[in-house]
């Protein structure tokens, strides 16, 4: 693992840049952390954003990929995240359907800001980069994957369980996108492998890099709760890189065949955690700031 300046880790440790002719990039969700993974994208936008063939994106990771491919202007963005507040996201006021309590948060300030981007009949031909925005269907947990930036699609993968109510898209209740899996990686992988040569695939994580220390003890019952979701993103990602990892060792062995292309993992986690819901502007903007700065310095 290579730290800069203890600031952005870089996995793997031995990655000496290089020419890109094109790669694709990942981002999963982290509510508030999505500020330094905008950092990240913008950093990386900048310097290769031509090069960028395809994006995907669940939860707040969702919102930044679509935002930047339907743009290609890094300044919406910094502009965005920098100067939200929590106010301008959600209110301290529970959310009712007909007199039937459907979330703890109203988030209708994140819909506002939502709208102001997302369109039902956009031409998705007039995006600078292919897209996948992943939701999750509430009845059966299902990832489902989006192409487009319609206004319920955003809505449904930034609606956090229990916080934000379920967003209907296509007939189907839906929720967060990262509650399947966090890092919707096999969209990308699946496009790319289309493709004929070796390509990279950045996963611009939102927040740290984080496990589960091993109990002491069996973990009592609000502990396993707390670490619930964790254990469910991880378990899910782990699944999609691994299965990235094995087609890759394939094709070094000579066993894969000839169509298949060898992917490039690379992980890039930003400095500090923030709190899924806390939405302080001090914090998002030093956290947007210092991601922006540290990978800006290692992509040159």
């Amino acid at each position: 693992m290579n730290c800069l300046d203890k600031y952005i880790e870089i996995i793997p440790e031995n990655l000496e840049f290089f020419s890109m002719s094109s790669f694709t990039v990942c981002l999963p969700g982290g509510g508030a952390a999505g500020a330094s993974q905008a950092g990240l994208l913008c950093a990386l936008w900048e310097v290769y954003g031509n090069h960028i063939d395809a994006i995907s994106g669940a939860s707040v990771g969702a919102l930044n990929a679509a935002i930047m491919a339907k743009y290609n202007d890094v300044d919406i963005l910094k502009d965005l995240w920098t100067g939200l507040t929590r106010r301008s996201v959600y209110y301290m006021l529970p959310t009712f359907n007909f007199f039937r309590l459907t979330s703890a948060l109203n988030p209708r300030p994140l819909y506002r800001m939502i709208d102001e981007h997302a369109e039902d009949d956009y031409d998705l031909d007039e995006l600078y980069t292919k897209l996948f925005i992943q939701i999750t269907r509430y009845r059966d947990g299902k990832c489902i994957i989006k192409n487009d930036i319609s206004p319920n699609t955003l809505r449904a993968t930034c609606a956090i369980p229990a916080a934000f109510p379920p967003v209907q898209v296509d007939g189907e209740w839906c929720v967060d996108g990262g509650v399947s899996n966090n890092s919707p990686v096999r969209p990308l992988s699946r496009y790319m492998r289309q493709l004929s040569a070796p390509r990279y695939l950045f996963i611009l994580h939102a927040n740290p890099k984080k496990e589960i220390p091993e109990p002491s003890r069996q973990p009592r019952l609000l502990k396993q709760i707390i670490d619930f979701g964790s254990l469910l993103f991880n378990a899910n990602q782990e699944n999609d890189i691994e299965n990235i990892e094995y087609y890759n060792k394939l094709i070094e062995n000579g066993e894969e065949e000839s169509d298949k292309v060898y992917i490039n993992l690379i992980h890039i986690y930003p400095p500090d955690e923030i709190g899924t819901l806390d939405f302080d502007t001090d914090k998002l903007q030093e956290a947007f700031n210092i991601s922006y700065k540290y990978i800006k310095r290692w992509l040159k």
